[in-house]
């Protein structure tokens, strides 16, 4: 495996971290975008992962 390879493999990785579901509208976004409707009602909002770690919080 070339140096390269591993660079793209890393690259990889680190978006797939990045994405997180929204529980309201299951759909993937990532976290540093925060959450794309802060001002509607979520039955979720207490546990969201987007609004603990985004960055609205």
């Amino acid at each position: 495996m070339g140096e390269e390879d591993k660079e793209e493999k890393n690259k990889e990785g680190k978006e797939e971290e990045e994405l997180v579901l929204c529980m309201k509208y299951q759909e993937y976004q990532r976290i540093e975008e925060g959450c794309k409707h802060p001002k509607e009602y979520c039955p979720y909002r207490q546990t969201c992962p987007i609004q603990l770690f985004g960055k609205d919080f």
